[in-house]
């Protein structure tokens, strides 16, 4: 059961700048951004820093979230791999993100040793339906570009109903520890000005 020492649910801007260790306990970095596949609802992957000096020059590194396991109290991700294995890893320039698809964040997950979400869905859809839902599923993956936006881009944006009127405004993104899905989302409404507005927990 969850409480407070043990959270099921942490806001993503919790989890931004959290710092990232190997089971030797070496420093690799933090977690520089939650990039959210708007299509799924849950981390397509977090933007890890490694390198530099005193943040001067670093590279950002596509990790998959099954890949890391929060140390609550020491504010801390355990990543389970060698630190050579990053130093080899094909990382990006912080002002240069790559046009991610899930082609690119495929090779990212295997680089890793870990299976893609959408294709592990696949399979679940296989068992659950058969063989026509996996491919109607694997369809509809590839006939539309999957989404990824970052947590920070996604807080702020407003919300509104189907007929355009505004009901208030995205506050954060609660993810899921277990399975990196997103939880809910906060969303502010009433108050004027933000003032006196309440959050509502919205899938």
């Amino acid at each position: 059961m969850a409480h407070r020492d043990n959270p099921e649910f942490l806001s993503a801007s919790t989890i931004k700048g959290d710092k990232v260790v190997n089971t030797a306990g070496e420093d690799l970095g933090k977690i520089e951004e939650l990039m959210i596949d708007v299509d799924d609802g849950r981390i397509a992957y977090a933007a890890l820093s490694f390198g530099g000096f005193l943040g001067m020059g670093n590279k950002l590194f596509a990790i998959p979230w099954q890949a890391l396991k929060l140390r609550l109290h020491e504010h801390t991700f355990l990543l389970d791999i060698p630190k050579e294995t990053l130093e080899r890893a094909e990382g990006f320039d912080k002002d240069n993100w790559p046009a991610a698809d899930r082609e690119w964040l495929s090779d990212t997950y295997t680089y890793y040793g870990y299976q893609p979400y959408w294709q592990r869905r696949a399979e679940e859809q296989t068992e659950i339906r058969g063989e026509v839902g996996a491919e109607r599923l694997s369809r509809e993956s590839a006939s539309e570009n999957p989404i990824f936006l970052s947590a920070d881009s996604i807080k702020g944006n407003k919300v509104v109903n189907r007929d355009g009127n505004d009901i208030g405004k995205i506050d954060e993104i609660m993810i899921d520890l277990q399975d990196g899905n997103v939880a809910y989302a906060a969303v502010s409404h009433g108050g004027i000005l933000g003032i006196g507005s309440k959050l509502f927990a919205i899938p």
